[in-house]
């Protein structure tokens, strides 16, 4: 398993409780349980071999009620035009879900949830590429003490990000939470499990 701390403070453990046979990659995102809590939970995936591009789709957003109305907005770029000349087809993703997708240039966005603004982010897919597309972000409050909890704002990260639609999606970004979130992805998130 995969114990997390911070200091000498215990904020969870990870646990399997089987391997898979064939190797594959492990996608592990720690968490905060609640908006009041320090402690942990965990989102996993592990990734099979597959011919087409897998994408899933993962909610880190820490909210009420009014935040859990959102979904990911995906459009196909199959075309070479701009704006909606190129777009094909649109549809909602389900977070927590996965899906596959053919080679091909898409545009992500939030479709609902606590934010007006909508950003969009460009994903590039190749034949048999592993990608997390993931809403990161805090609601503030009062903590269980009393104090102020920060509020972070919601984004989308995408991950990973392949040559021009990486500089393209880092110029759209607004915010550094989903930099910093990205950077968190790209050190510790994908472990290979033999």
């Amino acid at each position: 398993g995969f114990e997390f701390q911070q200091g000498d403070l215990k904020i969870g453990t990870f646990a399997t409780t089987g391997l898979p046979k064939a190797s594959t990659t492990l996608l592990l995102v720690p968490m905060r349980r609640s908006l009041k809590a320090l402690s942990a939970k965990f989102q996993s995936h592990a990734f099979v071999w597959s011919k087409t591009a897998q994408v899933v789709v993962l909610d880190a957003f820490q909210a009420g009620d009014a935040g859990k109305s959102a979904t990911v907005k995906i459009a196909d770029r199959g075309g070479d035009g701009e704006g909606d000349k190129g777009r094909t087809r649109e549809e909602d993703l389900r977070f927590d879900s996965v899906v596959s997708l053919g080679p091909g240039r898409y545009e992500l966005g939030l479709n609902g949830g606590p934010s007006q603004s909508v950003v969009q982010i460009p994903m590039q897919t190749t034949e048999n590429s592993r990608h997390v597309v993931m809403r990161v972000g805090m609601e503030g409050g009062k903590g269980k003490d009393g104090k102020d909890i920060p509020a972070y704002p919601q984004e989308l990260v995408v991950f990973p990000q392949v040559g021009a639609v990486a500089q393209q999606s880092a110029a759209s970004r607004s915010g550094n939470l989903a930099s910093a979130f990205a950077a968190v992805l790209l050190a510790a998130v994908l472990a290979v499990v033999a």
